[in-house]
């Protein structure tokens, strides 16, 4: 300057609490929007409800992802249509396939194999079929015996004295009629054997007295051993069971997003086939997975130790698509996914929103009913063989109610300002048969587990989980097939309609 002294420039500085307006409330008392705004603000973010749900890295690197990568890629869809069908189908065998897993498991652990009655859970005993022995309720002994005094005039007949006279020592195991595989018991002594198999059941099975009926004993003896500590493990031990099943429905939502980004609404062969995948695991492999861990903590011995290696076996599970992939993809298919979420991001925020609220929605439902059938298990079981029955309805009668509540949820919720009434139920009914079609091959998936355990001549009568068509189970196998085939065109129906 010309005075020779430096000047001094005023910048103006904008105070702390202009810079932060969303803060300056929550500091200044005597503000309503204080501990209450913030309370409801951490509630939405959690619930998926909040806009910091909109960063969100859409690119699961799963298997699924993979999949849909391949389907909607536009070089894949000129040239490549072989690999896009051939990837599809690989994915839907792979959820095919944990189903198939989880239902052995339950069909597993409900009906063990044996090979003498010491084999079998309290309460039941080894029944000796044309090709399979399993652990059958001792309820079935009447179709031997029609009761105690049938028995203790029949059996005096057909055993020595010896036997007859200690009985209470003497059981139908490994020393008198050991059931290894490919050896019949011979004709002569079948009688003998279903004697000291009754006998068996008489002195073990907690309702003898009863007829065998009333309670399954392994379930109602384990739910005995059920104190405070042993909830207090479940409850942890379920929270943490939960994480994964919630992980693995929000990848399938997510990669369903994408999907429907490039290709909602056209008719395209192998996006439905990954559509059928993808429904699988949001509406039945959480439901199966329940089921499964339920049948080994109700069947299992009730220890600390048994409680934990389950929930991890079961939340490994969970966790193998995302274990196959990590296996599987290289770098090049993890760019090729990458590429096919990048124009997606930042336009799809209000089904990513919805789909986090519905994920804790499915995740929370599956807790409760964990909690709920432990805890009142003995009402709906009263008959060791209809354990397998029950899991299986909990698993079509969830699936079913949430595909319903969905599909009305997305009439009444509109999703784009541009969709009439007409045109969001048009959409919903689309995903709901889409959903019955998924439940449809899950339980094709059942009916081969059991048709690999138990065979085809249908001599277990307790096939009955669906319908009850008897036991002719060509007959229920070929319905199996005409139900998804009618499901699957009504599908292709109406997005021919909406087209």
């Amino acid at each position: 300057s010309e005075t020779g002294q430096d000047e001094i420039q005023v910048v103006p500085v904008t105070p702390l609490h202009n810079m932060l307006p969303e803060r300056r409330s929550s500091l200044l008392p005597g503000r309503s929007a204080s501990v209450v705004a913030r309370y409801i603000s951490k509630t939405a973010r959690l619930i998926g409800a909040n806009e910091d749900s909109n960063e969100i890295d859409l690119n699961t690197r799963t298997l699924g992802m993979y999949a849909v990568a391949v389907v909607v890629d536009s070089s894949t869809r000129r040239v490549n249509r072989f690999r896009a069908w051939l990837t599809t189908f690989g994915t839907l065998a792979f959820v095919c396939m944990q189903i198939f897993v989880l239902s052995s498991v339950i069909f597993e652990s409900s009906y063990p194999t044996c090979n003498s009655v010491i084999d079998c859970p309290v309460g039941s005993f080894c029944l000796s079929e044309s090709s399979y022995n399993i652990c059958e309720d001792c309820s079935h002994m009447d179709e031997f015996f029609v009761s105690i005094t049938h028995f203790e005039e029949t059996c005096p007949t057909i055993l020595s004295a010896e036997k007859w006279d200690h009985g209470d020592y003497v059981d139908a195991d490994y020393n008198e009629f050991p059931l290894v595989p490919n050896t019949k018991i011979q004709k002569s002594k079948v009688k003998e054997y279903h004697c000291l198999a009754y006998n068996h059941c008489k002195e073990t099975d907690m309702d003898a007295k009863k007829g065998f009926d009333g309670n399954c004993d392994f379930i109602t003896r384990n739910r005995q051993k059920m104190h405070p500590q042993t909830w207090s493990l479940i409850l942890f031990m379920a929270l943490l069971w939960t994480l994964p099943m919630c992980q693995d429905i929000k990848e399938a939502s997510l990669e369903e997003i994408v999907l429907d980004h490039y290709l909602e609404g056209s008719l395209n062969g192998p996006a439905e086939v990954i559509r059928v995948a993808l429904h699988l695991r949001i509406y039945l492999v959480p439901f199966f997975t329940t089921s499964a861990t339920l049948v080994l903590l109700l069947t299992e011995e009730m220890s600390s130790k048994t409680l934990i290696t389950n929930f991890l076996a079961i939340s490994i599970l969970s966790e193998a698509d995302n274990v196959i992939a990590a296996l599987l993809l290289n770098t090049r298919q993890n760019q090729l996914m990458e590429s096919v979420v990048k124009n997606v991001k930042g336009c799809v925020y209000g089904a990513v929103r919805m789909a986090f609220i519905w994920t804790r929605v499915k995740g929370l439902i599956c807790l409760v009913l964990f909690i709920l059938t432990l805890c009142f298990i003995n009402n709906f079981v009263n008959n060791c063989d209809r354990l397998s029955i029950f899991l299986f309805q909990i698993i079509l009668y969830s699936a079913f109610s949430i595909s319903v509540a969905s599909s009305l949820f997305s009439v009444i919720y509109t999703r784009t300002a541009i969709q009439s009434i007409r045109e969001r139920i048009h959409v919903a009914l689309i995903d709901l048969f889409r959903n019955f079609f998924a439940i449809s091959i899950a339980y094709f998936c059942v009916e081969l587990v059991y048709i690999m355990r138990f065979g085809m001549d249908g001599t277990h009568a307790n096939y009955r989980f669906i319908w009850d068509f008897g036991n002719d189970l060509t007959l229920i196998f070929v319905l199996s097939i005409v139900v998804s085939i009618f499901l699957l065109l009504i599908v292709v129906g109406l997005m021919t309609l909406r087209h």
